[in-house]
């Protein structure tokens, strides 16, 4: 359009030229000045243009809408014909390349008026994705001139994994192992079950803290201090090390975001541990729902950097640490894809005395890793997050380990 505006003026400056007529005079003259009115006019119009950009969720599951809003409010009289607003993108997820998007929108504002536009995601994985709208621009409606208006909005959809209720059948396999057995040396606490260490009575103790049996024995009265629980008695580790694809960490974390869920709504603490790079072990403690949305957005935000495709070597690795042997765990469920002999072995010799149970989400056909011993005491649960939910779904204890031969 601009090749064809500036064609159209140099014909009326050679039609001046050659005959130099009023006609001619005032048609350059209106040719020429017309660029610097329509870019008058768009500087009133950057002027008194509101912008507004919001997300309506910045939190959202897998499989679920969320979408950026970009709300153009004209407060002058005159109208923007085109006004074009590009937003780039990037998608963080498991297997898949960090590349940019661009989306490109264009809209026309009249005069005193408000217009919105909206880019919609519906997020494939987990993970997380970054939105930036550095700015605005105005055009006329030729295409001649252009005002760009800074915005500079920058946020980030963090995707996580979709939760779904857990059958009452599996549930209750795992409550009674919520309390804690291991209680802290450096700090006392309130849990009457445990003794921290007894000394003199001090004034604002309760009374009945008193050891009346030592203190008959002793000129002053002797008081117990209570011991302070820490950590907890189930650790659920989401193994995304055994993950091949992005659907099979989706599945990965989905499982165990269900389980890890429905004990924190039934009040059971536990922790909650994923594999990252460097076979390290990211944990954390759960207590409520609202800790776990919080760890679960933490590790999504940062789902690259999690360990996949190495499991073996992930718990070999891990092997070595106290953390697991030592932790006071009774209960350790591993969420996974991999359900072999060699796999069960590896992760039931550093589990101490705690009681295994793999959760794999894969079928039972699609692994087929032999092992050369038995592992009694490991039990299987064949099913994803959805059919972990099913009321019909029952709890196999001690199920057939793949075999070789």
């Amino acid at each position: 359009m601009k090749l064809v505006y500036f064609l159209i003026i140099l014909c009326s400056a050679v039609f001046y030229v050659l005959y130099m007529g009023d006609l001619s005079f005032y048609l350059l003259a209106f040719l020429l000045a017309m660029p610097v009115v329509l870019y008058a006019a768009l500087a009133i119009g950057s002027a008194f243009l509101k912008i507004k950009v919001y997300c309506d969720s910045p939190v959202t599951e897998r499989g679920k809408a969320a979408a950026i809003k970009i709300n153009l409010y004209n407060r002058s009289f005159l109208p923007v014909s085109s006004c074009m607003v590009k937003i780039r993108y990037t998608v963080s997820a498991p297997f898949e390349e960090e590349l940019p998007y661009v989306h490109t929108a264009y809209v026309p504002i009249g005069g005193r008026t408000s217009e919105t536009v909206s880019l919609n995601f519906l997020p494939k994985h987990c993970g997380a994705i970054s939105v930036t709208v550095r700015s605005v621009r105005l055009r006329d409606l030729m295409g001649i001139t252009s005002v760009r208006k800074k915005v500079g909005f920058s946020t980030r959809i963090t995707v996580l994994p979709a939760i779904l209720p857990v059958s009452q059948s599996i549930e209750s396999n795992y409550i009674y192992s919520a309390e804690s057995s291991v209680f802290s040396r450096e700090k006392p606490g309130d849990d009457p079950s445990e003794i921290f260490m007894l000394r003199e009575y001090r004034d604002g103790d309760r009374h009945n803290l008193i050891h009346w049996k030592l203190s008959g024995r002793s000129d002053n009265f002797i008081v117990r201090e209570l011991s302070k629980p820490v950590g907890s008695r189930i650790l659920i580790i989401a193994d995304t090390g055994s993950c091949r694809s992005a659907e099979g960490a989706d599945r990965v974390l989905e499982a165990a975001a269900s389980v890890s869920c429905s004990l924190a709504e039934s009040g059971a603490a536990h922790t909650f541990a994923v594999p990252c790079c460097g076979y390290s072990l990211r944990a954390s403690e759960i207590t409520d729902t609202d800790s776990l949305c919080a760890e679960l957005a933490e590790i999504c935000r940062g789902v690259k950097e999690l360990e996949y495709g190495s499991s073996i070597a992930y718990v070999t690795e891990i092997s070595d640490s106290v953390f697991i042997a030592n932790g006071g765990f009774s209960r350790v469920i591993a969420v996974s894809e991999q359900d072999g002999g060699a796999y069960a072995d590896e992760l039931s010799s550093i589990c101490g005395e705690a009681r295994l149970t793999v959760i794999c989400t894969a079928s039972q056909t699609d692994n087929d890793t032999g092992s050369s011993m038995e592992v009694s005491a490991v039990e299987f649960i064949y099913a994803d997050a959805e059919k972990l939910s099913s009321e019909n779904f029952g709890y196999f204890e001690n199920a057939d380990i793949p075999r070789e031969g």
